[in-house]
């Protein structure tokens, strides 16, 4: 059984609300997330659409990107969504390896 990569994972919800996640099992996680048993805030604030995905070597390295994305104040977190789509795929969805914040410069890997 070949082993799943983990990534980090950025929704936009209703009214534009964010909403950052991991997993290592993206398709099954957005599943979840439509049949509204992924996380109460985006049954809440359904529907949602995926801004972006971060490709993380580890579940450690992801749950630490996911702890610092998720520190970010609003403009942040659309500085980083925006930075995502613009080294992204042709579908429009950023996915990237974890490197340097956009704004700060900081190293996001641990």
């Amino acid at each position: 059984m070949k082993k799943k990569a983990w990534v980090l994972y950025l929704l936009t919800c209703r009214g534009g609300r964010l909403y950052t996640g991991i997993s290592n099992d993206l398709e099954g996680r957005l599943r979840a997330h439509r049949e509204g048993r992924g996380s109460k805030f985006v049954r809440a604030f359904s529907p949602f659409r995926l801004a972006g995905v971060v490709s993380c070597k580890d579940g450690t390295e992801a749950r630490k990107l996911e702890c610092r994305v998720k520190k970010m104040r609003r403009a942040g977190k659309l500085e980083f969504v925006a930075s995502l789509k613009k080294a992204g795929t042709e579908k429009g969805q950023g996915r990237r390896r974890a490197g340097k914040d956009q704004k700060s410069g900081k190293e996001l890997r641990s």
